[in-house]
């Protein structure tokens, strides 16, 4: 069995992410293991891929890489804009996923997708 190795530390038991790696970074050359060097950068990727793998994702509410800085990116785009060009925003993204919804192949995380924004411009004019 094959286990990935990243920074020094052996990772426990091999992931279906483990097994691609291996069989693309080892093999055999004349009856010896290939060995192979990865980058920093690609080791990043493959932390970033693991804990996709590790954690499944709610790709409509709380999409991890929406938080890579920290913060969710909405509300730092809530935080930058005023309300009326925030309410303008929702309502882009609202027409943008309607237009589109089923024909990207993946209708159902659209619909979602235009639920969520259709709330928060709902929530914006309650606030009003």
């Amino acid at each position: 069995m094959v286990s990935l190795t990243i920074n020094g530390k052996k990772r426990g038991r091999p992931s279906k992410l483990d097994k691609v790696l291996s069989a693309t970074t080892t093999g055999k050359t004349r009856g010896r293991p290939r060995k192979c060097t990865l980058s920093p950068l690609q080791v990043k990727a493959i932390k970033v891929v693991q804990q996709m793998v590790d954690k499944p994702q709610d790709l409509v509410n709380s999409p991890s890489h929406y938080t890579a800085g920290g913060i969710e990116t909405i509300d730092f785009i809530k935080a930058k804009l005023t309300k009326e060009q925030y309410e303008g925003y929702l309502l882009g993204n609202t027409i943008k996923y309607a237009s589109r919804l089923g024909l990207k192949g993946q209708p159902v995380l659209d619909a979602g997708k235009l639920h969520w924004y259709t709330k928060e411009l709902e929530k914006l004019h309650h606030a009003k």
